[in-house]
């Protein structure tokens, strides 16, 4: 991600960078390479400003596991979720995704389309290492 594009997302709030070579974390509206790198991006509208990540998609998930099933409506919202994601193609975000597609081919969410999905999600996200 561009400093731009960082501060873009952040709203012209200051946080903290660094980066190799730096002794410690500076505020960005201190770092001046940072604020030389970062050329504002114009604000498109309907544009969204906060951009997935692969942890937001692992609290996703393990929310929708925390109860033992996936509904439909849950299963949809996944759906829903997972498109405009910058790492789509990203294992784990593809397999899910490819799962999803695959179980929607017939237009129908089946009981059996849940519990795969809801094997997968656990097989991913109930390791203490994700």
């Amino acid at each position: 991600m561009s400093a731009a594009e960082i501060i873009h997302v952040c709203e012209d709030q200051h946080f903290f960078v660094w980066r190799q070579g730096m002794a410690d974390w500076l505020e960005s509206l201190y770092c001046h390479p940072f604020q030389e790198q970062a050329v504002r991006l114009p604000v498109r509208k309907n544009q969204s400003t906060s951009i997935k990540s692969l942890d937001e998609l692992a609290g996703v998930c393990r929310g929708l596991i925390a109860d033992g099933r996936i509904t439909s409506s849950e299963f949809e919202f996944l759906n829903e979720w997972l498109p405009d994601c910058p790492f789509r193609s990203d294992w784990p975000a593809s397999e899910i995704a490819d799962l999803i597609q695959d179980a929607l081919r017939d237009r129908k969410i089946s009981a059996t389309d849940r519990t795969r999905l809801l094997t997968l999600l656990e097989r991913i996200y109930s390791s203490p290492f994700t």
